[in-house]
């Protein structure tokens, strides 16, 4: 897990991430608290860029990734921040030099598998007897309920539709038989209407914008890398950010999470604060409430008056009065949710929310850069003085980015000691940045 947070104003973009990293060995997990998450996107213009979730953009290491792009493409200069963040899709897409077509293809195998590994657990849930009778129930209607969802999604969009469909089928059958470990056994052959639901549901998960998602089990989420990019164009006074969710590219499909967001600066937007991956205790900050307190209190008093109507069916009234007063304690559940949803809401918006991001909006740049790196240790010590495991560490690496000082760092850490390795620099900032 990560922990991120970039604060906009007319002066400034403040950007922190903490070191953190969660590394899968067998069952065990090792978190070490080294890797880079935050990165100047160009040396000479005022950009920088942020990675979360996964360390890897298909495969390969998100730091040379984001360095490899800077040194090819980063000395362009681009009109808008929206330019850089597209040109860094299309980079993703089209540098057969970092993302060969071996690399694309075994992502693309990946990222399917890893979603379908989730309905061989769905299976498993509905299974309420061990036997083969109750397993080949249980899978019918798994596969039924993915390819329902399935066809409620929208198309990705395709460069090439003709091409890919050449490629689709082969690619289909390459990833069948994986995909066959997790939901068959051999005592339980399918069906051909099951053989179609399966065919149904790879394709799906290959060409579908969004997640399928099957009762009981929630979505199956593809692994993704969160890339965000903020800074300023070269015809823009203000900042902007741009943030989305990528999962592959590979032959005419281009995937993506639908977590997509653009917000720039201007007259009537004067601060944006916005948290990556980790996001509840920024949430504390900015709403004043817990994640889940809104469904606490609703949960709450949806007990109440349950409790209430068993108490009115106990009653020895008569059937048309239990009803009555049932159909009473119904309206009164409905008043009273929509009323207190509503004054949380303005209790939220109105002491926490407006008040703090009118300070952020004339916040000095140097505050900005403390603000974002509090909130980032803010989540550290929930974490640090929780029982979950530390999934968010220190240090915290800030960088202010402005308009007239570009690129700044205000905190960031070194595998080595800097003093040991003037090399760096002087191959690095020519100029004398460091």
């Amino acid at each position: 897990m990560t922990a991120e947070v970039a604060i906009l104003n007319k002066q400034a973009v403040a950007l922190a991430a903490d070191s953190a990293v969660t590394i899968n060995i067998g069952p065990r997990e090792k978190i070490y608290n080294t890797v880079n998450k935050l990165f100047t996107l160009s040396k000479e213009h005022p950009v920088g860029a942020m990675v979360y979730s996964s360390g890897e953009i298909m495969g390969v290491p998100a730091e040379t990734v984001v360095k490899h792009f800077r040194s090819t493409r980063g000395s362009a200069t681009r009109a808008t921040l929206q330019q850089y963040a597209t040109d860094f899709q299309e980079f993703l897409h089209t540098d057969h030099d970092m993302f060969p077509v071996g690399v694309r293809l075994k992502q693309f195998r990946s990222v399917i598998i890893s979603q379908t590994t989730r309905l061989g657990n769905a299976i498993d849930r509905r299974s309420d007897e061990d036997t083969e009778a109750a397993f080949r129930k249980a899978r019918s209607s798994v596969l039924a309920d993915c390819a329902k969802s399935i066809r409620g999604l929208q198309d990705l969009p395709m460069d090439d539709e003709q091409s890919w469909k050449a490629l689709e089928a082969e690619l289909i059958e390459s990833i069948k038989p994986d995909f066959m470990k997790f939901i068959m056994h051999e005592e339980s052959p399918m069906d051909a209407s099951e053989q179609a639901l399966v065919a149904e549901i790879l394709i799906g998960l290959a060409n579908k914008r969004g997640e399928p998602s099957i009762p009981g089990l929630g979505k199956l989420s593809p692994p993704e890398t969160g890339i965000v990019i903020a800074g300023f164009g070269d015809k823009e006074h203000f900042p902007a950010l741009s943030a989305y969710e990528f999962v592959y590219s590979f032959g005419q499909i281009h995937r993506y999470t639908q977590n997509r967001e653009y917000k720039a600066i201007n007259d009537d937007l004067l601060a944006i604060m916005m948290p990556f991956a980790q996001t509840d205790m920024v949430r504390v900050y900015m709403d004043g409430k817990a994640e889940g307190y809104d469904r606490a209190v609703t949960a709450a008093i949806r007990s109440y008056c349950d409790d209430r109507r068993e108490a009115v069916k106990a009653t020895r009234a008569r059937r048309a009065t239990k009803e009555r007063g049932i159909a009473s304690i119904d309206e009164m559940q409905d008043e009273l949710l929509r009323r207190i949803a509503g004054e949380i809401g303005r209790w939220s918006v109105e002491r926490w929310n407006v008040p703090i991001m009118s300070t952020v909006a004339v916040l000095p740049k140097h505050e900005l850069a403390v603000l974002a790196q509090s909130l980032v240790n803010l989540t550290i010590q929930k974490k640090h003085t929780s029982q979950e495991s530390e999934t968010v560490g220190p240090p915290v690496d800030v960088a202010i980015i402005s308009k007239g000082d570009g690129f700044v760092w205000i905190d960031r850490k070194h595998y080595f000691k800097p003093e040991m390795n003037p090399q760096f620099f002087a191959n690095n900032y020519p100029r004398g940045v460091q």
